[in-house]
């Protein structure tokens, strides 16, 4: 039954095992996996933990729950189960890689490498293990080493999409490179799934973009769209903008002023993606009482756990009545937690969660004393950038210039909401005012965030520190004003996207440096 696909029927087995034989493990096991498979990951916790509970010392167990954990961007929870297994058994290298994602996940490289180089000593032929520390070294600012790795994999053979991609994002390409050709060859092949071509297309444009061959590069970053996943997306947002709009009011925060917690620690950094959030989280974690965290996705996670993220007004205004002043604050403890696990000395840590402006109300909620930053960049420069930038499955809107064009003027509308209704100072800081009027621009941050000016800031690039957005890159360097207008290059095919922005499109950058 399971394995035909019929879930329900699976599960109405499972269960009555478990009234059979309430001590099963094995059926709540499969109880967990089968929420698992049916889109349901935190229902799936309870059957974990109570399968635990009855064998602690089962390492197979702590493997599923600290996987699922992950799953659910929750590294700091799933590492005390791997570390449990890895006590159990040392040398299985499934947990060894678990460990390893625990740890990239949450900015600890030297354990992630220990642990990953200890799997490769038991499977020195496994190549997923080699592409793991490859990007490990990648997104701690060590390209060199990335890129040897990714060249070993793709020279034996093992070059995967995953080292095609890692390969062209530790370098700027000045001449052809000979993978190139594999590249286009792949991308000929019909047996070349549709996910890997579409892959396989943006990996193809970022090179032709690097040899300055824009309109190559351009129909490359085309044809590696599915428009049709756009509209959907957008659909909902704009429903689940309008819920904001009709349910999150001045009296909505006065009837809860109690819900939150009076603690300053968080920092939100947020803003539509490509508008300049990783480049406020290095210099701000610059400072020596600042940690950054990079991208936390914990509130998304949380508000569709509580059924808090949807478009339908009266569902979620059910949803919101449910929503109780000792569950916020419990849900504030844990966020808490999780920013410990990054950093337990820093005064202060980032959240640069470029999505957590869709969830702000419940931010402002929970920590009406954090700092907030909203980022803004020139809409067409943001848009474009988001296009030709391989941002993710979650990021749907991408997929379609018309509609990501009318998603962002959706963005600015509930920009506009939380700025008139939120009880909290959102600070607006402009993406070409920081890049172009540096240090009054920082110094406008640090003071935001409440802390003594330190000259660190203006040298933020020097500063290695794990950073695993595709500005990686950029914010190794030191600021520079280059890429303001590197829209321009593909201009003459934007004509979906600028009608999209409509009066954005003309008056964007007027309007950004105003906000």
């Amino acid at each position: 039954m399971e394995r035909s696909g019929q879930i329900n029927a699976a599960q109405t087995v499972y269960k009555r095992i478990l009234e059979l034989d309430k001590q099963n493990v094995d059926a709540m096991t499969l109880l967990g996996l089968l929420e698992v498979r049916a889109n349901k990951p935190f229902l799936a916790i309870p059957y974990f933990e109570k399968a635990l509970r009855i064998a602690p010392k089962s390492a197979e167990l702590h493997n599923n729950l600290a996987m699922l954990l992950l799953h659910l961007n929750r590294p700091d929870k799933a590492e005390p189960h791997a570390l449990h297994s890895y006590k159990i058994n040392p040398n299985a290298a499934e947990t060894l890689k678990i460990l390893f994602k625990c740890y990239y996940h949450l900015g600890k490289a030297k354990q992630a490498r220990f642990y990953i180089n200890k799997a490769m000593e038991l499977q020195p032929g496994n190549p997923e293990f080699k592409l793991d520390l490859a990007q490990c070294y990648d997104t701690t600012g060590e390209p060199d080493k990335a890129r040897q790795l990714f060249q070993e994999l793709i020279q034996s053979g093992h070059g995967t999409i995953y080292a095609y991609d890692g390969l062209a994002r530790t370098q700027k390409y000045n001449s052809e490179p000979p993978e190139l050709a594999h590249i286009n060859q792949l991308i000929s092949d019909s047996n070349t799934p549709a996910d890997d071509r579409a892959w396989l297309h943006r990996i193809a444009g970022k090179i032709t973009d690097d040899l300055e061959h824009h309109d190559a590069a351009f129909e490359h970053y085309l044809a590696s769209k599915s428009p049709q996943q756009a509209y959907g997306y957008l659909e909902s947002f704009i429903q689940y903008v309008s819920t904001m709009k009709e349910a999150v009011t001045p009296a909505f925060f006065s009837e809860r002023r109690d819900f939150g917690l009076r603690i300053k620690r968080p920092i939100f950094v947020f803003g539509m993606p490509r508008s300049g959030t990783t480049l406020v989280e290095q210099i701000l974690a610059s400072h020596p009482d600042i940690h950054g965290a990079n991208e936390l996705n914990f509130f998304r996670n949380e508000a569709n756990r509580l059924s808090l993220n949807v478009g339908d007004t009266s569902f979620f205004m059910e949803s919101l009545e449910k929503f109780k002043r000792t569950e916020a604050q419990e849900l504030a403890r844990d966020y808490l937690m999780l920013l410990t696990a990054y950093s337990n000395s820093a005064e202060r840590v980032i959240d640069k969660m470029p999505h957590n402006f869709e969830s702000l109300w419940l931010l402002a909620l929970l920590f009406p004393q954090a700092s907030f930053i909203h980022c803004r960049r020139d809409p067409v420069a943001t848009c474009v950038s988001c296009f030709t930038q391989p941002l993710g499955e979650q990021h749907a809107y991408v997929e379609d210039l018309a509609a990501l064009g009318k998603y962002y003027r959706q963005y600015q509308d509930l920009m506009s909401h939380w700025h008139k209704v939120l009880p909290i100072n959102i600070m607006d800081i402009n993406y070409e005012q920081l890049v172009t009027d540096q240090e009054a621009q920082i110094r406008r941050m640090v003071a935001h965030v409440g802390l003594n000016w330190n000259d660190a800031c203006l040298r933020s690039h020097e500063i290695r520190r794990d950073v695993r957005t595709p500005s990686r890159r950029q914010v190794e360097q030191p600021i520079y004003t280059s890429s303001i207008q590197g829209w321009r290059r593909y201009e003459k095919h934007l004509g979906p996207l600028i009608e999209a922005l409509g009066d954005l499109a003309q008056t964007g950058k007027t309007h950004a440096v105003q906000a």
